[in-house]
């Protein structure tokens, strides 16, 4: 399984989106798993290189890596 995270920028805001491969040439998006910035912290519209840490399998039969 592959994992591609990409960004997207609706209305002003800049949003980290994720989907899944088992070819590399048909991607499933996985807009549940959609995130951006708190506005707290960073602001929604200019936050970049967020870092990916899975802390659990996003499948049941997915490897842990």
């Amino acid at each position: 399984m592959y994992h591609m995270f990409y960004c997207i920028f609706p209305e002003g805001k800049q949003l980290i989106c994720h989907a899944m491969s088992r070819d590399l040439m048909n991607w499933g998006k996985i807009p549940d798993y959609t995130f951006g910035a708190d506005d707290e912290i960073y602001e929604l519209s200019d936050w970049r290189d967020p870092l990916y840490r899975p802390i659990r399998n996003i499948l049941p039969n997915e490897p842990f890596y």
